[in-house]
């Protein structure tokens, strides 16, 4: 009798790429500028996780898996990391969103993260 040469690989199967779910990386904008001064990274990255969490409600925020990735307290820009189904529905949230007494735009969608550091961090990671 043959013993079978085939490797099983313990635990779960990997998926294709095609069945993975794409992301983009968002780059965002806040101002004024001014009043950030006095408030931590950590806290900026939290409020504006937070107030788009309200404003998309539970079922798009889920569906949108919304990661904060960095924020330049210095430029002012922060990125985030969201589903391309529901990048529309981020970008549209932005636009609404009052961040307690900030405001934050969109300035620019990347498929890559590197190419949004270096695109619109150029300043601050060079």
């Amino acid at each position: 009798m043959k013993k079978s040469r085939i490797k099983h690989r313990k635990g779960m199967k990997a998926l294709k790429p095609s069945l993975r779910e794409k992301k983009r990386y968002l780059v965002y904008d806040v101002y004024p500028k001014q009043g950030l001064v006095d408030k931590s990274v950590e806290a900026v990255k939290q409020l504006i996780v937070q107030e788009l969490k309200k404003t998309l409600g539970v079922w798009h925020s889920a569906q949108a898996g919304i990661i904060h990735l960095d924020f330049s307290k210095k430029l002012g820009r922060g990125i985030l990391r969201v589903s391309l189904k529901s990048l529309n529905i981020v970008r549209a949230s932005f636009a609404i969103t009052d961040f307690d007494g900030f405001k934050a735009t969109v300035i620019g969608v990347s498929g890559i993260l590197k190419k949004a550091r270096q695109r619109y961090f150029a300043q601050d990671f060079a």
